[in-house]
């Protein structure tokens, strides 16, 4: 989909809200494939080279460390097709009846509602 975006960076996924989703959305074992095993691992040098601090991965996945172009392209390709769809400017804004549902207008395009799904937020 947006393959002209590449991102050369990490990502780390905390254990207490992303990889809560992760799971939720029962996508665990593809992002399991993606971590960079070893990178919770912190060291702190001065400018001389001369270790400040040091932090091991303890393997427990606290925190695991993924690549952001590569966790953006699972996430993607577990939608259905044409769920996410680029190059769109958003015009407008509709609420449905059903609680957490609306849908956006977009230009250009020749479906002008495509329906999202709204995240209910619960206080």
């Amino acid at each position: 989909m947006f393959t002209d975006w590449k991102s050369p960076w990490m990502h780390d996924i905390h254990d207490y809200n992303g990889q809560r989703a992760i799971r939720a959305a029962d996508l665990w074992e593809p992002f399991s494939r993606l971590i960079h095993r070893g990178g919770e691992a912190t060291r702190i040098v001065d400018r001389h080279g001369s270790l400040l601090y040091e932090d091991f991965d303890d393997g427990e996945l606290a925190r695991p460390e993924v690549d952001r172009g590569r966790l953006r392209d699972m996430l993607l390709d577990s939608l259905p097709d044409a769920t996410v769809r680029g190059r769109r400017c958003a015009h407008g804004c509709r609420r449905h009846p059903l609680p957490a549902r609306a849908s956006l207008s977009s230009r250009p395009t020749s479906s002008p509602h495509q329906p999202i799904i709204l995240p209910r937020r619960d206080s």
